[in-house]
């Protein structure tokens, strides 16, 4: 077994059973991994002190800085170790609700750090995964009476089937309403559009007097500003890759592409003009591979350079 499936299983495990259950030391290096990640099980409750309701990211920043980092897996563990701190404040291992008694109306809140990417399930079973950057919230009495979500974000939905409650994501323009179903929504606020492909099952687009019904293997596009809808055909695998690492782009602008590349590895790029921003790109972008050798696709297919100065890229037209 290697290093990444261990801390995949082991991350799981503690969505389960207890540590203790698993037989894993195998080398020396294990049990100092084992020592570490039972320091983060334990230190759940500390966690809940941190701050009612404050995003999963906040508390999973204040805990970082408590976790061991002399140990030469480190980066593998601070990946592995960010998805499970995030897990265990998502489905309610006792750290999630930050402590305190909820009313019905109140909210909690899932976060997915940039440069991550996060699964949640949820009480009534529905599984979710969180792009980076992405905001979920929902009411404490989720599943008793509806089933309704707020996003902020991107968010790939996998929805338990209830013929008797709707589930609904609202997003700052528009809801999306289901029974059961398989959807991708991407709603970010800086973004300029709100995009939903179907995946399986179908759902209502609804946006002010406007509503439109999805097939499967259709991607709807709101521009808020005009209030157009537009709906279009298009590969669902292409819309879904994201939560293992990869996304697809087909002629998209460089200011929405270097949106994401902020998200996923935490650095800011400034355009040397707006005519930069409009440069188009068609590709596939994988996170597994570095920063460096992204942008070098990058330049390879637009007429652009790209300039480091610190946490900061340049991005300008070669003339």
């Amino acid at each position: 077994m290697d290093s990444q499936e261990k801390w995949e299983q082991w991350a799981a495990s503690l969505h389960g059973e207890e540590l203790n259950s698993f037989d894993f030391q195998e080398t020396d290096e294990d049990k100092k991994m084992i020592h570490s990640l039972k320091k983060l099980h334990q230190a759940r409750e500390q966690v809940a002190q941190v701050q009612r309701l404050q995003p999963a990211v906040h508390a999973w920043d204040k805990l970082k800085n408590r976790i061991d980092r002399k140990n030469r897996n480190f980066k593998v563990w601070f990946n592995y170790a960010a998805v499970a701190v995030i897990s265990i404040l998502a489905t309610g291992l006792g750290a999630y609700f930050m402590g305190g008694q909820f009313s019905g109306d109140q909210y909690a809140s899932v976060s997915c750090p940039k440069g991550q990417i996060t699964n949640v399930t949820l009480f009534d079973g529905t599984n979710i995964w969180l792009n980076s950057g992405s905001t979920l919230k929902y009411r404490k009495a989720f599943n008793e009476k509806d089933r309704e979500v707020y996003l902020d974000g991107e968010a790939l939905f996998e929805v338990a089937k209830n013929q008797e409650k709707l589930f609904v994501v609202h997003t700052t323009d528009a809801d999306i309403k289901v029974h059961g179903t398989v959807f991708d929504v991407k709603a970010y606020r800086e973004m300029p559009n709100v995009e939903t492909v179907l995946i399986e099952g179908s759902v209502e687009f609804v946006s002010g007097e406007k509503s439109v019904f999805m097939n499967p293997g259709e991607k709807l596009k709101l521009d808020p500003a005009s209030e157009k809808v537009t709906v279009s055909t298009v590969n669902t695998t292409d819309y879904t890759a994201w939560k293992g690492g990869k996304i697809y782009f087909n002629d998209e602008t460089l200011a929405n592409l270097a949106i994401q590349l902020e998200r996923w590895y935490e650095v800011k790029f400034r355009f040397g003009s707006e005519n930069v921003k409009n440069f188009r790109f068609s590709g596939v972008i994988n996170k597994d591979k570095s920063l460096d050798y992204t942008l070098n696709i990058i330049q390879s297919i637009n007429k652009v350079e790209f300039k480091k100065d610190k946490e900061e890229v340049l991005i300008q037209e070669i003339k």
